[in-house]
């Protein structure tokens, strides 16, 4: 029998396993990386199917190929104990993957009705024999299962996980307080996804890290709380950079639905428990609108939250699931496992206009506020999209996804109210509304990482600033911040732009074109230089810069993206971009500006450097210098691509 269909058969008759294993003493904490024994499917009295269950740790993974299952049983509970089973022939299962086991019991006699099966953890090397003390003595973890006539099945184990305290039961609204902030704190939280620029999770793309760290710079200055949707693939390797680096709180969600197998759910389960057992979850999240999709009975993923919850050592880190309001609303029993509702809401799909949109997002929430018990609630999912096809009366554009933004951040502000607002980045690969052509605009911030209008002036209220090593070079921090703010500009870590660092080629081009635009001129392209990781963000900018003929690289299909660039080379690349966007600003060609160094100028840079200097966009250092062949600072690139900026777009 299926765990899905074991839980639909009995489900009421079970006594949730958060419950009983409280009632039995706690793992130490040396005892934290031991492997331990989960239950997922028992026959009924009088059923001889095979009894089915996994085995996971509690700290650091280990090798299921050192263990076994065995089992013994009890025809009348207090009566003479049998075994090993399935047999003295073979008397032990091994584990398949990922810890799985399937283990019959019933091989002949009174087998059927044992009211009492003793489900054991031993060696792989230990053959278990009639001396069940002896397989006592030698098994890691016991777990034993009392079934009852009117269809009951009790499950308990001898060595709890950590995990396992009263605390892990079903708990009172009042269990959890709040989280998130007061209301002085005008910090955002943001949904996560790194599958940006022809990246996408369907076809198991690979991420860099570096990709990711990019996007968490992006968004740093402004949010101090982010979600994921997974615990697995890609998406693991972000979670420590987030937390220790970027001291971000983490909803933690993990991603199952009904396409996958019962080894896949648990495998993503005890990711999601690891992460919160090792640090790295704040919130635990146990799947996104799985009810809404039809993937999962409520009693299934009732029983997952159970799982999720008995298992996870901190009891202050509250458990729930993430679904639509229409779900909350009709599943009180799905409220009721949860340590906090998050509900998604999206007025926008309702095909609610935009200037009535905020107004129906908070009559939606009120209506599940009224269900959830003194529950916390937060919006976990909401947003406008910038482009495509309207819904009904809800209409995509850059002027709506504004006030429907700067409404409800402003109303969460004066009610209290976490919303997490999707998304950061826009997501190609995205196939959402009747026409299928909105699932790639949700971003606050475009693909390769400029704020949208929609979003700047709420972004440039919020008080963080993004450049914390800035007073070393004041003269550049008003460009900085305003690149950064922008989008044009990323931090190179957290809150930390580097200004004295020099800019290497790569960033310097990728800046460049996001300040001009010149995307939206050459179209999407990828670059054809081979030193260029077609997974990272610069790629596509690196790509139009390219094709507008800024870049040539250095021979041999080599741009050498990493490498530091000049201060004449900085200047080529600015002339080359203005001509091809046709605002090349006016100069004196009779009168051209003289710097001291002028000798130093290398002859394919000098018309650049007249053309810049004519327009103020190069003053020289008070010695009248431009240092041509010096490598440009992170802070000197930011100063002159401030003025490009202003330059380009009239400010």
């Amino acid at each position: 029998m299926s765990r899905k269909s074991l839980f639909c058969a009995i489900a009421l008759c079970i006594v949730p396993i958060a419950a009983l294993l409280a009632a039995q003493p706690a793992a130490g904490a040396n005892d934290a990386a031991k492997p331990r024994i989960a239950i997922d499917s028992v026959p009924a009295l009088g059923q001889g199917s095979a009894l089915a269950g996994h085995i996971w740790f509690a700290g650091e993974a280990g090798d299921f190929d050192d263990y076994a299952i065995t089992m013994a049983l009890e025809v009348t509970r207090g009566g003479e104990i049998w075994g090993p089973k399935p047999t003295f022939a073979n008397p032990s299962v091994s584990l398949g993957d990922n810890g799985f086991f399937r283990c019959p019991f019933v091989t002949g006699g009174n087998d059927l009705q044992a009211e009492r099966l003793y489900v054991y953890l031993i060696p792989i090397g230990f053959t278990p024999n009639d001396d069940i003390s002896r397989t006592e003595a030698a098994a890691t973890d016991r777990a034993v299962i009392d079934r009852y006539a009117n269809g009951r099945v009790d499950v308990r184990q001898t060595a709890a996980p950590e995990s396992a305290s009263p605390e892990a039961a079903a708990r009172p609204a009042s269990a959890f307080p709040r989280q998130k902030h007061p209301k002085d704190n005008d910090k955002l939280s943001l949904c996560y996804s790194p599958y940006t620029n022809g990246l996408s999770p369907e076809t198991d793309s690979t991420v860099p890290i570096e990709q990711m760290r990019w996007q968490l710079n992006l968004i740093y200055p402004y949010a101090d709380t982010i979600r994921f949707f997974g615990v697995s693939g890609e998406l693991e390797k972000i979670y420590r950079p987030a937390k220790d680096e970027y001291h971000m709180r983490i909803i933690a969600g993990c991603w199952i639905d009904g396409q996958s197998t019962d080894s896949q759910i648990y495998a993503e389960l005890d990711k999601l428990i690891a992460l919160a057992n090792s640090g790295y979850a704040d919130i635990a999240v146990v799947g996104s609108e799985t009810i809404y999709r039809n993937d999962f009975s409520a009693d299934t993923l009732i029983s997952y939250i159970n799982y999720v919850r008995a298992r996870i050592a901190d009891k202050n880190i509250p458990v729930g699931t993430s679904d639509t309001s229409a779900v909350f609303l009709n599943h009180p029993e799905l409220v009721q496992s949860c340590d906090v509702i998050l509900c998604t809401i999206y007025p926008f799909f309702s095909e609610v206009p935009a200037e009535n949109a905020a107004h129906n997002l908070s009559e939606t929430y009120e209506r599940v506020l009224a269900v959830a018990e003194g529950r916390q609630l937060i919006i976990s999912e909401t947003g406008w999209p910038t482009e495509g096809s309207p819904e009904g009366a809800a209409v995509p554009s850059i002027e709506n996804a504004r006030r429907y933004f700067e409404d409800v951040y402003a109303w969460s502000r004066e009610n209290d109210v976490e919303v997490v607002f999707f998304s950061e980045t826009d997501e190609a690969w995205k196939v959402e509304g009747t026409n299928g052509d909105i699932g790639g605009h949700w971003g606050h911030f475009s693909s390769v990482g400029m704020l949208k209008d929609a979003y700047l002036p709420v972004y440039q209220n919020i008080s963080a600033a993004p450049v914390l090593d800035a007073d070393t070079v004041k003269w550049a921090e008003e460009a900085i911040q305003d690149l950064v703010r922008r989008g044009v500009a990323d931090a190179g870590g957290p809150a930390l732009y580097e200004p004295l660092l020099p800019i290497t080629r790569g960033d310097f081009i990728h800046y460049l074109v996001k300040a001009l635009a010149l995307e939206d001129k050459t179209g999407r392209v990828g670059t054809t230089f081979t030193d260029i990781d077609p997974n990272l963000y610069y790629y596509f900018t690196l790509g139009a810069g390219q094709k507008a003929g800024l870049v040539a690289g250095v021979g041999g299909g080599l741009c050498l993206p990493l490498s530091s660039i000049t201060r004449q080379d900085m200047f080529t690349l600015i002339y080359r971009a203005l001509q091809y966007a046709d605002t090349v600003p006016a100069s004196d060609s009779a009168n051209p500006k003289r710097f001291a160094d002028d000798a130093d100028i290398a002859a394919y840079a000098k018309d650049a450097v007249s053309a810049l200097a004519a327009g103020g966009l190069i003053v020289g250092d008070p010695s009248d210098r431009v240092n041509p062949r010096g490598n440009a600072t992170r802070a000197e690139a930011a100063v002159l691509l401030y003025r490009v900026y202003a330059l380009v777009n009239g400010e």
